[in-house]
């Protein structure tokens, strides 16, 4: 107790001789721990905590929290990442992928890539008040490939979809399992085009998501 041995008196003491007890009898000094899900420090008892004081712990004690990214048709908020086309410019393989979390829309819903209508199109879209989604690439010969996916979606679920393209074909997934696809040909030569999460354009018009998105990516190989 504290570092000191004591008898209990009851004949039913950890250690046999006062000699054994004093040698690994020793003060628990106290320590602080972080719990990363709620943000609060705590002392576990053990007197290995990783920070000294409760000070130290509280100073670097954040939760770590979900970071997805949240759009509503309404608030018409999006993500937008200039020039980014660049990164498949003149490649014959390319994919996107990314975890969405949909709701139903009254809209189009661009849920993210390229979408300039002419010869830069390489995206994914929930079309207007369905779970359908729209895959689609368009090269710089203005040349559309497409492939619809009815009832694909389930709202206010996460899921994970990917979108790749290898040269001859683009292929649709669901959760690791293909969808659909078709023979595709062509490149997009456009370096300048915009990449969107949360909206795509027709024109003039914004076509933006209800629902969330998470780890987004786009990669110059086909997945």
């Amino acid at each position: 107790n504290n570092g000191v041995c004591s008898d209990p008196g009851t004949g039913n003491g950890t250690y046999a001789s006062l000699a054994a007890c004093q040698a690994t009898c020793v003060v628990v000094t106290s320590s602080w721990d972080c719990n990363l899900t709620t943000g609060v420090c705590f002392d576990p008892g053990t007197g290995n905590g990783q920070y000294p004081t409760l000070a130290a712990c509280q100073s670097a004690c954040v939760a770590v929290l979900n970071h997805e990214l949240e759009f509503t048709s309404t608030t018409q908020d999006y993500v937008e990442m200039t020039n980014a086309s660049v990164v498949i410019a003149n490649k014959t393989a390319f994919s996107i992928s990314c975890w969405v979390n949909p709701q139903s829309n009254t809209n189009h819903g661009g849920v993210m890539g390229f979408r300039n209508n002419s010869d830069a199109d390489f995206y994914l879209m929930q079309m207007q008040n369905t779970n359908t989604i729209e895959a689609r690439f368009r090269n710089s010969s203005g040349t559309n490939y497409d492939i619809l996916a009815n009832n694909i979606l389930d709202f206010g679920q996460w899921q994970h979809l990917v979108f790749t393209y290898d040269g001859s074909y683009i292929r649709l997934y669901k959760n690791g399992v293909i969808v659909d696809s078709t023979a595709a040909n062509g490149t997009i030569t456009q370096t300048n085009q915009s990449f969107k999460l949360g909206s795509l354009d027709w024109g003039t018009t914004g076509f933006y998501l209800n629902g969330r998105l998470d780890e987004v990516r786009l990669w110059d190989v086909a997945l």
